[in-house]
């Protein structure tokens, strides 16, 4: 009897401290997922007891009106639901930081749903612990918009940074950009291409374009001594490759069509490129280096967060720069074209992919 007593008065006694824990929560955090999670240490015959059991508490609230109790359905589509709101009300990804994966992905659950019926260890994706870096700290209170269709969940983007300054070029690879393009629109090379589209010769050979460009920068003999010399090849050599893509041979004499406007934002959009990824930039967090770095810097899916690798994979995770309306990316440069950008620093990422 005494021993009955005892167990009695412990299991009392931890019930009370898990009520208190969630109270806590509630009053002081009003944690939706937080009080969920506590729920999971309770024992209930029904795994959606689990998260109907909690309607009563004040974090819950919101959920509890959109979610009418209903044992006819499994658990699964109940916890998916619930992930689901989670997402929607709260605006970020934190029910990420409660799925467990970590022996592989189950065949019940989508990658980005909870269980809610087992203890869980939390593995936060916005702890300040894990984001430490300047360039990866995510903003909790960043919008996330998120599209969910059927098992799938697709979320488009976590702010990690802000660009704040754009400093100087890098000189290493191109000494005084500025001088050279600071006024494209009146670049030689792009007035010679622009006068003979509008011309009679509207088609330009592949060796014309090249011997002008050396012409350009080294006289009529081509001796590359100027800067500019490696530019205006290169954009020659970037035409040319344009051609081969079409299936013209580059030292071949076969015309090559171009419209104005076709020529010049071609040719802007290379420039725009180029200068991009050699220009030197400082983030609000402190990260400063050039375009490149920062797109590469985020190539590995541990910049994200370590412990959102298991669900995350390779293939699904990219660093892209974001503007309101404007992709820095170099293999999308001319989206470099359009005035007022300002750029930010996102994270793209995938999740929920079943195997």
């Amino acid at each position: 009897m005494t021993t009955t007593w005892i167990q009695v008065w412990l299991r009392r006694t931890i019930f009370i401290s898990h009520v208190e824990y969630l109270n806590y929560h509630n009053h002081h955090q009003l944690c939706m997922l937080g009080t969920l999670h506590e729920g999971g240490k309770f024992k209930a015959s029904l795994p959606a007891d689990h998260v109907y059991g909690m309607f009563g508490l004040p974090a819950l609230e919101s959920m509890s009106q959109a979610i009418v109790p209903d044992y006819t359905k499994g658990h699964q589509s109940l916890f998916q639901q619930v992930a689901r709101l989670s997402v929607e009300q709260q605006g970020n990804l934190d029910a990420l930081s409660f799925v467990q994966h970590s022996g592989g992905i189950s065949l019940k659950y989508p990658t980005w749903v909870a269980q809610w019926d087992k203890e869980i260890c939390i593995s936060p994706l916005f702890h300040p612990s894990n984001f430490s870096r300047g360039l990866y700290d995510a903003s909790r209170s960043s919008s996330v918009q998120t599209v969910f269709s059927g098992d799938y969940m697709i979320s488009t983007g976590v702010c990690v940074d802000s660009i704040q300054t754009r400093l100087e070029s890098d000189y290493s690879y191109w000494s005084s950009p500025e001088l050279y393009f600071a006024d494209i629109e009146n670049h030689p090379l792009l007035t010679f291409i622009r006068k003979n589209a509008k011309a009679v010769n509207k088609y330009i050979c592949s060796s014309t374009i090249l011997a002008y460009g050396r012409y350009l920068v080294g006289g009529a003999e081509g001796t590359f001594h100027d800067d500019d010399s490696e530019r205006a090849v290169d954009f020659c050599q970037f035409v040319i490759e344009l051609m081969k893509a079409g299936g013209e041979s580059p030292d071949s004499y076969s015309d090559f069509e171009t419209e104005t406007e076709g020529v010049w934002q071609l040719y802007r959009a290379y420039v725009a490129c180029k200068l991009w990824n050699r220009c030197l930039f400082r983030t609000e967090n402190g990260y400063m280096g050039s375009g490149r770095d920062l797109l590469r810097a985020g190539e590995n899916p541990k910049c994200w967060c370590s412990h959102v690798t298991c669900y995350f994979r390779n293939f699904q995770l990219q660093a892209l720069c974001k503007a309101s309306n404007v992709v820095l990316d170099p293999t999308r440069p001319r989206a470099q074209m359009q005035p007022g950008w300002k750029p930010k620093a996102w994270r793209y990422s995938v999740a929920g992919i079943r195997y």
